[in-house]
């Protein structure tokens, strides 16, 4: 009983909680009138695509999401050539320019961990975090991500993580406290 309404306006509302009247404008003027007990209106939002931070390229170095789009991908065949994975949060936020938490990445990244982890066990997986925010159930993430081996270092703004290239073919993200090679 949930009707998405894509590329749509409200233009009218009238009524009260649990019982409003709103009417919803589309594409090519079409109006439509509904009779609904909440209304969640979803501004949408885009990915942030950390240019110059990190390293960033698309390539080797990418973001959580383009990380779940190769996991849906390539769910039955992990690639192996992926060694270790190390994974930056708060990557361009939580900052002067971008001072807000998302809320959804650290879930995203403790969900992407564990696909990772059941793809392959052995797998090293190293997640660098300001703060994990795995709020109410998504706690047992966490914790299942722990004790499945996945390794969680905290940082702080003022000694966050750094990646270097250092050959060809491995990078190194380290700060003061560690090094880890990927």
């Amino acid at each position: 009983r949930i009707a998405v309404l894509m590329q749509a306006r409200v233009s009218g509302v009238s009524g009260y909680v649990g019982n409003y009247k709103v009417v919803v404008s589309q594409e090519g003027g079409t109006e439509t009138a509904l009779e609904v007990g909440a209304i969640i209106v979803a501004v949408g939002a885009q990915e942030l695509r950390p240019s110059g931070l990190y390293g960033y390229d698309g390539q080797r170095i990418i973001t959580q999401g383009e990380l779940e789009r190769l996991l849906a991908t390539k769910a039955e065949q992990p690639d192996k050539r992926l060694g270790s994975v190390v994974m930056i949060q708060c990557v361009g936020s939580r900052n002067s320019e971008h001072p807000y938490c998302s809320k959804v990445c650290c879930t995203h990244t403790l969900t992407s961990a564990l696909a990772l982890k059941e793809m392959d066990p052995d797998k090293q997986i190293y997640v660098f975090y300001r703060d994990i925010r795995a709020y109410g159930t998504r706690e047992r993430l966490y914790q299942e991500a722990r004790a499945k081996g996945i390794l969680f270092f905290a940082y702080t703004p003022e000694n966050p993580p750094s990646v270097k290239d250092s050959t060809e073919t491995t990078t190194y993200v380290e700060n003061t406290d560690y090094e880890v090679d990927y």
